[in-house]
């Protein structure tokens, strides 16, 4: 849910992971895109996020007790 959020915010103010920050010189970018070797994994989290690993988006196991014990 928070990776399609971002997904969004991103299309709509067009901004791309290559893009460079506000510190960075043009210079900076071209070398570390020249030396890279492959995208970053986090460029195409899609498949991850769908596949849920840690079950955010179920509710939590029912033998995991969620309440306090007031002990």
């Amino acid at each position: 849910m928070i990776h399609k959020c971002f997904l969004k915010l991103i299309k709509r103010i067009d901004v791309h992971y290559d893009d460079r920050y506000d510190w960075e010189s043009d210079l900076q970018l071209q070398y570390v895109l020249k030396h890279r070797k492959k995208r970053p994994e986090y460029e195409h989290a899609e498949e991850f996020f769908a596949s849920d690993p840690i079950k955010v988006n179920g509710p939590p196991p029912a033998e995991l007790n969620m309440r306090r014990s007031n002990e």
